[in-house]
């Protein structure tokens, strides 16, 4: 598991090199997310501190075409997390 992402933070500059910018906090769900920016890259990181799955519901995301870039899945809307896991997506 960490071999994926050690590999997407060497094809990412922004992941490196990005500036930091927090998004989204839902202390109640546990889910917290920020997007690193650098030249012409966007990317979103999702993270689900919690056990449970969570519904992460925000205008930001409504707003964006997404790209996971673990899953190649695009999403236009909502981002449903497992518990205890994140995903990183390419921003439109």
């Amino acid at each position: 598991q960490f071999q994926i992402w050690i590999k997407l933070r060497k094809e990412h500059v922004a992941l490196r090199r990005g500036n930091y910018r927090s998004v989204y906090c839902d202390d109640v769900a546990g889910c917290y997310g920020f997007l690193r920016e650098c030249e012409d890259e966007r990317l979103l990181i999702l993270i689900n501190n919690n056990i449970e799955k969570s519904m992460l519901k925000s205008d930001i995301l409504k707003r964006q075409e997404l790209t996971n870039l673990l899953t190649g899945q695009v999403l236009e809307g909502d981002v449903e997390l497992e518990g205890l896991t994140g995903a990183v997506y390419l921003v439109k």
